[in-house]
């Protein structure tokens, strides 16, 4: 049983990844000039293989994972904030503070818990929010 469970998860799985590929590239066709590639495609499936991986490893933590992105609305302005976010831009975090952000280029990771899964008032910033802030 076990053995049918990991073959059709692994089967699944690859079935997955080579959507995400034909995905990508039907994106990148539509927006550039640029072809599909076997080496860029093998690129893609190495890079997807990693999230899926990654995705797995952080399910089954005891601890609770969570992607953090702020929500950038035309109407409304959001701010650097240094304990959560991290500029790409190379400036001193002191000089960004209320600045306005321009682009998220990567999401943050929290964790709520300890690694028993208990204490979820808990919460740790894993990796920061990367993101690019407006001119001075």
């Amino acid at each position: 049983m076990k053995k049918d469970a990991s073959a059709s998860l692994h089967s699944e799985t690859t079935r997955t990844i080579e959507y995400v590929v034909r995905q990508v590239n039907n994106i990148l066709s539509s927006i550039s000039d640029i072809q599909p590639s076997d080496p860029r495609d093998q690129s893609l499936r190495t890079l997807t293989t990693s999230a899926v991986d990654l995705s797995r490893l952080l399910r089954v933590q005891k601890a609770i994972f969570s992607i953090s992105m702020p929500i950038i609305e035309a109407h409304q302005k959001t701010t650097f904030n240094a304990e959560s976010m991290e500029d790409i831009g190379g400036e001193d975090e002191d000089s960004l503070q209320d600045r306005e952000i321009q682009c998220v280029t990567f999401p943050g990771i929290v964790k709520a818990g300890d690694e028993n899964g208990e204490k979820t008032y808990l919460k740790n910033v894993v990796a920061k929010i990367r993101v690019l802030c407006a001119p001075d």
